[in-house]
């Protein structure tokens, strides 16, 4: 994925303010050094359009399935500011910004979302068990949940109306992340600690622990307690792999294969997850050689039953990908949402919802 630069951007507001006493100011807010890390940013970010279809007319909620019925919109631009803390960087900071119909299926409003806003401060010596963490203040994106394969950096549009019960997205709040083991072998292991906003209540607090390098296999555990008015606990297992040897000769026919998987519940009747497969298999007829990963199959579930009146609501998403370039995939979903009580989302609306959407997306 390509990197676009600021230097450009930066050097025309150095030159804007290199007359006033703003820049001239060692204590001003823009200063050479804020500057300097303005132009030191790496942006990345997408663009998806498509065509979207509701069969059944009618969309509920926020996480609606298509742009309307048989229309064409564009379902997410999004741009990623990240220059994280680590290394030899002790502060830094990421922002992702979503625009378009779909980004309320990210959290935010009916037009944009953000998913990160966060500043990062790698914790200095001293500070007993914390020393080296990287401390997250602000808005970050939840190690819960998620799709298991990506496309470009960005979700599946067409996340279903009871996903948000066991894919909460992103979080407002405080996260320290730290090394726990670092093995010869390159196997690492990894903690976090945070507390996050809950719904108009005391925070509530999220734990998870990741490991990698069990012969090629990453784990995740984590674990978000809401103190809100469920008091309600959520986990979350992952796992991501590429295949190894033997198995790699049983599906050969599909080249070099990597499969990942999260499998969420909770303790108020939520139950979830995602998979995925992305291989190397070319269609000539593109251009394509075979040479990356290109396409991915990927199958979301949720379910969700938080008594009388969201009665045994589930959805299925189903998408196909094919990357077509470095910066372009080509991707068809379906999804279905079902509800036998009293609508999806506890609206008035059907009980059974299908929809499709055909999307390019494109990375830069």
């Amino acid at each position: 994925m390509n990197r676009i630069g600021l230097t450009g951007l930066g050097l025309l507001i150095a030159m804007a303010f290199s007359t006033s006493s703003v820049v001239a100011d060692e204590s001003s807010l823009l200063n050479s050094s804020m500057l300097g890390q303005l132009t030191g940013t790496p942006v990345t970010g997408w663009a998806e359009a498509g065509w979207g279809h509701d069969f059944d007319g009618i969309q509920a909620g926020d996480r609606r399935g298509g742009n309307d019925n048989n229309t064409f919109g564009v379902n997410q631009i999004g741009l990623d500011l990240n220059s994280g803390a680590g290394g030899d960087k002790s502060v830094g900071h990421r922002v992702t910004f979503v625009y378009g119909d779909e980004s309320a299926a990210l959290g935010g409003s009916d037009d944009f979302a953000f998913t990160n806003a966060n500043v990062q401060w790698v914790l200095p010596a001293g500070i007993p068990g914390l020393s080296g963490g990287k401390l997250t203040l602000g808005r970050f994106e939840s190690p819960l949940g998620g799709e298991s394969i990506y496309g470009n950096g960005n979700d599946h549009v067409t996340r279903g109306h009871v996903s948000q019960n066991t894919d909460p997205v992103a979080h407002t709040g405080v996260m320290v992340e730290r090394a726990i083991v670092s093995g010869a072998d390159g196997a690492v292991a990894s903690g976090r600690l945070g507390l996050v906003n809950a719904d108009g209540n005391s925070p509530s607090w999220l734990v998870g622990i990741d490991y990698a390098g069990l012969a090629g296999i990453d784990l995740g555990l984590n674990v978000l307690h809401d103190a809100g008015a469920n008091d309600d606990t959520t986990f979350d297992l992952g796992v991501s792999m590429d295949v190894p040897g033997a198995l790699a000769d049983v599906v050969s026919l599909l080249g070099d294969t990597t499969i990942a998987g999260h499998l969420v519940w909770g303790e108020d009747d939520e139950f979830g997850f995602s998979t995925g497969a992305r291989y190397d298999f070319g269609l000539p007829l593109l251009g394509d050689d075979g040479s990356t990963k290109n396409w991915y199959l990927a199958v979301r579930y949720g379910n969700y039953d938080a008594g009388s009146n969201n009665g045994n609501e589930w959805g299925v998403t189903s998408t196909l990908g094919y990357q077509a370039s470095d910066n372009l995939l080509m991707r068809i979903e379906y999804r279905w949402d079902r509800d036998s009580d009293e609508g999806l989302g506890g609206d008035a609306d059907e009980d059974n919802q299908s929809s499709l959407n055909l999307n390019l997306v494109t990375s830069f």
